[in-house]
C-alpha cells in the first residue's frame, strides 16, 4: 500500500493551499522527497500547484477533486485489506492492481 501517498492526500484534504515545507514537516518526510513526490502527483492530475509569491522559485499545492477520489479508493477497506493479502502473497505493481480490482469486485456482489 502507498501510504506515503495517502499521508500527502490527507494532509492536503482540507483544500487549502500548502508548501511543500508544510507538507514535508506534516507529513514527516525530507523536503527532497516531498518536492519529487509532489511533482509526480502534479502529473497525475492528483494535486494542483500555483507560484507562491513568498518564496522564489516556491509552489503552493492543493488537491484536486480527482485526488480526493483517489484518497477515498487508497483508504478503502477494500483496498486495505486486499493490499495486505498481496504483501503477503508477494504481489506488486499491475498484478497488485488486478488484485485488488477483484477484490473489489468479489465484495461488491
Amino acid at each position: 500500500m502507498n501510504s506515503t501517498k495517502i499521508d500527502i492526500l490527507k494532509c492536503l484534504s482540507d483544500g487549502q493551499w500548502r508548501t511543500t515545507p508544510e507538507v514535508a514537516q506534516e507529513c514527516g518526510l525530507s523536503l527532497t522527497n516531498v518536492s519529487e513526490l509532489l511533482r509526480r502527483y502534479r502529473s497525475q492530475g492528483l494535486v494542483n500547484r500555483d507560484r507562491n509569491p513568498d518564496v522564489p522559485r516556491g509552489y503552493l499545492y492543493r488537491i484536486t477533486h480527482t485526488g480526493v477520489e483517489r484518497l477515498q479508493y487508497l483508504d478503502s477497506d477494500v483496498v486495505r485489506t486486499s493490499s495486505a493479502i498481496a504483501d503477503k502473497v508477494g504481489l506488486s505493481g499491475s498484478k497488485k492492481r488486478v488484485f485488488d480490482h477483484w477484490v473489489e469486485q468479489k465484495l461488491r456482489r
